[in-house]
């Protein structure tokens, strides 16, 4: 939970950095990547009822309209 939070204040320090556009566009995408990431292993790592929630996600996101 600690690394998913500070994620959360990375995004709030990202548009402060002294950085390019082009670098804080790839610093919040890789966030997003890897905070979906951790979401997704947390997710698994809950067990028996972790891993049925986690399909049914996915099922729905990618269902046929």
């Amino acid at each position: 939970m600690v690394i998913s939070m500070s994620a959360v204040l990375f995004y709030l320090v990202i548009p402060f950095l002294p950085v390019s556009s082009d670098t804080m566009v790839r610093m919040l995408v890789g966030g997003w990547i890897v905070s979906w990431g951790l979401f997704f292993v947390g997710t698994l790592l809950a067990g028996k009822k972790g891993y049925p929630y986690l399909k049914r996600i996915i099922r729905k996101r990618f269902q046929k309209r």
